[in-house]
């Protein structure tokens, strides 16, 4: 026997415990029975579950601490969107009205519904928005107007008029007035505008500063081309025991759509929003995963029956690897003590990469049916099948245990829960296995054969053809890498979903024609002004579409505005009756065109020259009752804006109590902290454009924080931890395998079958059209730990042969290898039976790795091993050659 010394102790002490136990096994049955009521009473009373995607990065993280702080202080902002889509803008607003009546009776499942912004309450003190400057040059201007603004003003207002104001122009000429200028030139363009447009008024009456009538609308949500509104509601009393906390919350959203649509047969409803994506993800992957899970028991029992012919083996395969996950369980819970929506799947894994008992079976089985005895057949299984198993439970573990240098909680929660599983796996197969066969041994023990039977071949026709089978797995090498080289990378988190959900397609129409309404950086300011600055800062990135914050509907210095405001008020308190301003007075064209001409030949009046010749061309056409209608529509839009001063000039300061309700929650904590929300133009879903987001965002404010900095935190963490797990568990294994063959010889056959395996599946997946992305990465260390594995249970079959014989894998270990990789492949095949895009990617490429790793390693690598016989052999040979010479 060609063995090591190590692999020697190893099969001694595998060969001494497997007799023990098989002396005693209902000893060690007993054990087991304990050891995992145990562990399952221990899971049902202390195992917790954290299903929020804020418990998969550690909080210790920066981004994290600031995301708990804006949590403390403001609570979550995960809102459900209710869309309302149509061509009538009245009717989608009725719509909307009765889902929010609806919403506010079912206080138990929402709150904080958001469906407009009411401030009507404050457009009389609209006035306190201007600056105090602002308000000063309206004063001043209101002054020009004071014959106009008397009790005895009636009269006054038919003197308004293109001559008097004329006269008026050749004044601020002469005393450079440049303001009455500035009217001027804009009376000049609106009447040249309706020459061209009789029906059409521009209004030349513009007030001084901000527009002061801006606050006396209501402001509703919707798109940028008004077919679609929506409004906004935070789904409360969440269970976080669930992998969908919010199903009651989505649930009923959806029947009260259901209920109202029947009334709006010309609108759409939908839903979408974080927590409908979120519940809709958790619960199409929950309902997928069973149905996987129900195809994978399916297949793999249809599996056994085929090769076993029977039910028993099949069930003591399944009783040891269900022991070992039972364990894992256990010992989750006194270690870590929770699962979170990754580390929950560690038993999908360990059904897949757990199933060492189909090794020891296979090896068993054909001892038995070579005539050996029972402990015999077991001592041979242990000395054989023993260290491989051994070797292969080492090395997956320790790829998992690589995983937990990860930056990243789940993932570095998922490798040890699984390294653990994997390891304790392999220890179910060397105690329960061996007791379960004693206990259900068939036939008596015919004791030890006086011959060692000889194997049977596995694959004859490879050892024929090695050099055609090696030539040939190079070939693929090389096309698979050339494949493998343009496979791209999608790290889109709304590709990973199916795009016929329902949510999905609202969140996609929603991202098309209202793209500011989505992801948004978040500033907590601790006072007002600071909440104002930072809403300028971010209104100056072009990256921003828009920027809310309600520090500003707080006017500032209103001490020093209430005197300016109050004087205004009383020049506009004896503002005369509309019909004043209708009234019409004689008309004089033939002046006014001649004043014009003299104007525009005027030097004091060259700003004023372009309009005035505007004016002049048109004059033909010019006629007495135009110019009537227009001088009265020019008094009466002056009306209308003295009028509008005077209903906003009202008395009394704007306080934080005026704010409405559903502002003041949403924008102040109650610790007196004011919320400021940049919403991105681009959509964030694009991670080039998130990370570009993020990048301005912090130069605005470095403690910004948000949904977009946690997701672009997360996705490089991901990335970056799959990559790194793949190259720590490569070097584990490296580890394990070099202290185990003591070869590096051995050690580059052992990766080979890893080496093209992985090429040829990466190859293949972008033969195939599909992509890495963040939900399939995990499977690049999850292929690199199962995919040695094979090969280690081909080379532990190689250097246990007879000397001197040419290489032939034993069918035992080719029947093993053959059924354990095709369980694995059942087991993550089934995922693909999902509409979960990101779970179909990752039962995919796990398919593919797996498969592509198992054909190597039962046809190249016997092809290269037998090469190496064969170069032996032929220097053997040449030596013996020489010799004789």
């Amino acid at each position: 026997m060609d063995e090591s010394p190590a692999e020697s102790r190893l099969s001694a002490i595998l060969i001494a415990f497997t007799a023990w136990v098989a002396r005693h096994p209902w000893l060690a049955i007993g054990f087991c029975l304990v050891t995992l009521g145990l562990s399952l009473q221990l899971a049902r009373t202390q195992l917790t579950y954290r299903t929020q995607r804020d418990d998969l990065m550690s909080a210790d993280k920066e981004c994290q601490v600031r995301w708990r702080h804006y949590l403390s202080e403001f609570g979550s902002d995960d809102d459900i969107v209710f869309i309302v889509e149509g061509a009538n803008r009245p009717r989608i607003e009725a719509a909307l009205d009765d889902i929010a009546s609806r919403l506010r009776t079912e206080t138990a499942l929402f709150d904080r519904v958001f469906d407009r912004v009411d401030l009507t309450h404050l457009s009389d003190r609209s006035l306190l928005y201007l600056s105090t400057e602002e308000l000063r040059q309206l004063d001043e201007h209101l002054q020009a107007f004071a014959p106009l603004l008397g009790p005895n003003a009636d009269a006054a207002w038919s003197g308004v008029t293109l001559e008097t104001l004329t006269a008026r122009l050749r004044l601020a000429l002469a005393t450079n007035d440049r303001a009455f200028i500035e009217q001027y030139r804009a009376i000049l363009v609106a009447l040249r505008h309706s020459l061209d447009n009789p029906t059409a008024m521009v209004n030349p009456w513009q007030p001084a500063g901000r527009q002061a009538g801006e606050l006396l609308s209501t402001r509703r949500f919707f798109s940028t081309d008004g077919s679609l509104g929506f409004l906004l509601a935070r789904p409360v009393h969440l269970d976080q025991q669930s992998f969908t906390p919010a199903a009651a919350a989505v649930l009923k959203a959806r029947q009260l759509l259901t209920n109202i649509k029947q009334g709006y047969p010309d609108l759409s409803f939908g839903i979408t929003g974080l927590p409908v994506l979120e519940h809709d993800e958790m619960a199409g992957t929950d309902r997928d995963s069973m149905n996987a899970a129900w195809i994978a028991l399916a297949g793999m029992s249809l599996l056994f029956f085929v090769v076993y012919r029977g039910l028993r083996y099949p069930l003591l395969t399944v009783a040891s690897l269900l022991a070992g996950t039972v364990w894992a369980l256990g010992l989750t819970t006194v270690t870590i003590g929770h699962l979170n929506i990754l580390s929950s799947a560690f038993a999908v894994m360990l059904i897949g990469m757990g199933d060492y008992g189909v090794l020891w079976i296979a090896r068993f089985d054909e001892e038995r049916q070579a005539g050996c005895g029972l402990h015999e057949s077991l001592r041979r299984t242990a000395n054989h099948a023993g260290p491989s198993i051994v070797t292969a439970a080492l090395t997956t573990s320790l790829a998992f245990f690589a995983i937990m240098l990860a930056d990243f909680q789940a993932v570095a929660e998922l490798g040890f829960i699984a390294g653990s599983g994997v390891l304790l796996c392999a220890l179910a197969c060397f105690i329960l296995m061996p007791a379960l066969l004693v206990l259900t041994q068939r036939r008596p023990s015919p004791g030890v054969l006086p011959f060692t039977p000889r194997p049977k071949p596995w694959l004859p026709w490879v050892a024929r053809n090695p050099r055609g089978v090696a030539a040939f797995g190079g070939v693929l090498l090389v096309l698979g890498g050339y494949l493998a080289l343009s496979l791209r990378y999608d790290p889109n988190l709304l590709h990973l979903q199916s795009q016929k959900l329902d949510s999905v397609r609202w969140e996609l129409k929603l991202l098309e024609r209202s793209p500011g309404s989505g992801w948004h950086a978040i500033s907590i300011a601790k006072s007002p002004e600071e909440a104002v600055l930072r809403r300028k800062q971010y209104e100056a990135l072009p990256e921003v579409a828009r920027v809310e914050e309600i520090a500003s509907l707080i006017p500032p210095e209103q001490d020093l505005k209430h005197p300016l405001v109050a004087r205004i008020a009383q020049r506009l308190r004896h503002l005369p009756p509309r019909e004043a301003a209708m009234r019409n007075g004689p008309v004089d064209a033939d002046a006014l065109n001649h004043e014009w001409l003299a104007l525009a030949m005027s030097p004091n009046a060259e700003s004023l020259r372009a309009p005035l010749l505007a004016i002049l061309d048109a004059a033909d056409q010019m006629t007495v009752q135009q110019l009537q209608w227009f001088e009265q529509r020019m008094r009466l839009q002056l009306w209308e804006m003295l009028y509008q001063l005077k209903s906003i000039s009202g008395p009394g300061a704007i306080t934080l109590n005026d704010v409405p309700a559903n502002l003041r929650e949403r924008f102040v904590s109650p610790s007196g902290l004011w919320l400021v929300r940049a919403y991105a133009k681009d959509n964030l879903w694009e991670p080039p454009a998130l990370s570009h987001f993020v990048e301005q965002a912090r130069t605005v404010d470095p403690a910004a924080t948000g949904k977009p900095f946690g997701t672009l935190e997360g996705l490089n963490s991901m990335k970056s931890g799959y990559f790194h797990a793949g190259i720590y568990a490569l070097l584990a294994i490296v580890l394990i395998l070099s202290f185990d063959f003591r070869s590096g010889r051995y050690l580059l056959l052992a990766l080979l079958p890893l080496t093209v395996g992985m090429v040829m599946a990466l190859g293949i997946l972008r033969l195939v059209g599909a992509s890495l992305n963040p939900a399939n990465l995990v499977a690049l260390p999850l292929i690199v730990g199962v995919g040695v594995d094979n090969g280690v249970h081909v080379l532990h079959d190689f250097r246990t042969r007879q000397r001197g014989r040419f290489y032939l894998m034993t069918r035992a270990t080719g029947r093993g290898i053959l059924v354990a990789a095709l369980t694995t492949i059942i087991g993550f095949a089934s995922l693909m039976v999902s509409r979960h895009e990101g779970m179909f990617d990752l039962g995919l490429i796990l398919s593919l790795g797996v498969a592509c790793c198992m054909l190597t390693s039962l046809i190249l690598l016997p092809a290269v091993l037998g090469l190496l016989d064969l170069t032996r052999q032929t220097l053997r040979q040449r030596q013996e050659e020489r010799r004789a010479a």
